[in-house]
């Protein structure tokens, strides 16, 4: 008999998913288009560049994986162009953060399919989320927004924890979090590397979400939902 308490899984592209893969220009347009503070900028070249300088700044004094919040970013970006002025650079930093969050809320949407299966899962499993995002509360609002908040027990975010998948910090502040052993929870998950990989290495069970059949080695996988069910009613 299965000794499967808890399913865990990734946020985007895997329970939320967005009507574009967005590349770091489009992070950067979202904040800045309909923000109210693009006049401080020559146009979205000159900001774009100021945004990726944030970002290596940013990047540079952090250890791998250690984890920050985007308005950090958005701080930096205005710091480039505002030195000192701190009321100024919080100013812009805020309306850059709101605007880009609206953007990218519209943006996301969920699959019929993980709606269904959640709720059968929820009957039968604990369910939480672990997952690399830097809004503060924003995987929260996202499955709020959608629906299926209520579906889980523990919400796992690197921008509150401090670290990103795949550092083990993360994965197992969740797994305290829930109070069980490693060995009764699965991993699921659309990125090889941070919901298949470095789970199995760390004692979880592992299902990897491969929806396009690009990773034809991996033995343990789903390309959808409702074959999810059934995968775990092999474990």
């Amino acid at each position: 008999m299965s000794n499967i308490k808890c399913v865990l899984f990734d946020c985007m592209e895997t329970l939320i998913d967005i009507v574009e893969i967005p590349i770091l220009r489009d992070y950067a347009l979202w904040a800045y288009d309909g923000s109210g503070v693009e006049h401080y900028w020559r146009n979205f070249d000159e900001f774009f560049q100021n945004y990726i300088c944030a970002k290596e700044i940013i990047d540079k004094r952090l250890p791998d994986n250690k984890e920050y919040d985007l308005i950090e970013r958005f701080e930096q970006v205005a710091c480039i162009k505002f030195k000192d002025d701190k009321e100024k650079i919080t100013e812009i930093s805020k309306k850059l953060l709101k605007n880009y969050w609206k953007t990218y809320t519209h943006k996301c949407y969920i699959k019929e399919e993980v709606v269904e299966v959640l709720s059968n899962l929820a009957d039968k499993y604990q369910l939480g989320v672990v997952s690399n995002f830097k809004v503060k509360n924003g995987v929260e609002e996202l499955l709020a927004k959608n629906g299926i908040i209520e579906y889980f027990n523990s919400i796992t975010t690197s921008v509150n924890v401090g670290w990103r998948k795949p550092h083990p910090n993360i994965y197992d502040i969740a797994i305290d979090n829930l109070g069980i052993a490693p060995c009764e929870i699965v991993f699921v998950g659309d990125d090889y590397i941070n919901d298949y990989v470095q789970p199995k290495k760390l004692g979880l069970n592992t299902i990897f979400l491969d929806r396009y059949n690009k990773f034809q080695d991996v033995q343990q996988k789903v390309p959808n939902f409702y074959e999810l069910m059934n995968s775990l009613n092999r474990l």
